[in-house]
């Protein structure tokens, strides 16, 4: 009850209570055995402890990577199975997707149980003092894990409303989704090895170009709410990689406009594109004439407008 009521974890409670069942069996048989069964637990623990922590400590970051595994393996596949259902159009699909991804959440709780056991053998085993950088690194981004995760599910549910609506898809969504799959990969590998996670930055910066190029090209509303979650997972994803916040959203901006401008419905700013200007394709012809021969002015375009009286 004092080992329940102090916190202690299971192998803790276990084994008080396995020492209170023998004080219980083997006391009336044997005088004073309270005092020896102390001392035997006491010697049994300094040993384990000398062993596990000096002699063959595990190699803390390998646990966790291993832990880590399953969460981020099964995320990337199914953004990978969410991306080509985009691209077929198969709402079922994109559907088993939504129904898999939520096993994620469980292989999390054996990831944070992984960190707290690696973080205790890299802070008192002096054999894994070195894996302490690498390990730290995963430790500050298992919240932003579980933030992608979260908003992972999320993007793959309004995937499926999206396609079940008939909305439009842009070939540059399924591409953005497929992108922000390598980056979930790339973070794995790249923390799994304690590598600087450059390439996970570079890949979920292009699922963010993308996506801003899908709005551009026009998505449904759904569709928008896939591209604000690619965005908000990319974000994750880069605070999963060290950068602060304030540096992560300037370059998740930064791509969105960069997909914006490689949109072929996005002209420069002040003229009209070729989609939305009816006369882009048609033949010239003679501006019509005012009395008196001259020309007639032409109407002013909104965007010519909007650039003269220097509004955005």
């Amino acid at each position: 009850m004092i080992t329940i009521f102090l916190g202690g974890g299971p192998a803790v409670v276990i084994q008080a209570a396995v020492t209170a069942l023998l004080l219980v069996a083997l006391t009336p048989k044997s005088s004073n055995l309270a005092f020896p069964r102390v001392v035997d637990a006491l010697v049994g623990g300094v040993v384990a402890l000398i062993v596990a922590w000096l002699l063959l400590p595990f190699n803390p970051l390998r646990v966790v990577d291993r832990a880590a595994r399953p969460a981020l393996n099964t995320l990337a596949n199914e953004l990978s199975v969410t991306a080509a259902a985009l691209s077929d159009r198969d709402p079922e699909r994109a559907q088993k997707a939504l129904d898999q991804v939520q096993q994620v959440e469980h292989h999390m709780q054996g990831l944070q149980e992984a960190l707290e056991g690696g973080r205790e053998t890299a802070t008192l085993a002096p054999v894994r003092w070195r894996r302490r950088g690498a390990l730290s690194q995963y430790v500050e981004s298992a919240q932003y894990i579980e933030h992608a995760v979260a908003n992972s599910g999320t993007l793959i549910r309004r995937t499926v409303t999206a396609l079940e609506d008939d909305e439009p898809v842009p070939p540059s969504l399924p591409s953005a989704v497929a992108q922000l799959s390598d980056a979930v990969r790339s973070l794995l590998q790249e923390l799994g090895a304690g590598l600087e996670p450059e390439a996970t930055r570079e890949r979920a910066l292009r699922a963010v170009s993308e996506a801003g190029q899908a709005y551009a090209d026009g998505v449904g509303f759904s569709g928008s709410v896939v591209v604000a979650q690619i965005r908000t997972t990319a974000s994750d994803l880069l605070r999963a990689t060290g950068i602060e916040r304030v540096e992560a959203n300037r370059l998740v901006r930064r791509a969105v406009e960069t997909g914006k401008e490689h949109s072929p419905r996005t002209s420069p700013v002040g003229q009209p594109s070729a989609e939305s200007d009816a006369g882009a394709n048609a033949p010239d012809r003679p501006a019509p004439e005012r009395a008196g021969g001259r020309p007639a002015e032409q109407p002013e375009q909104p965007e010519q407008a909007d650039e003269r009286l220097g509004r955005p």
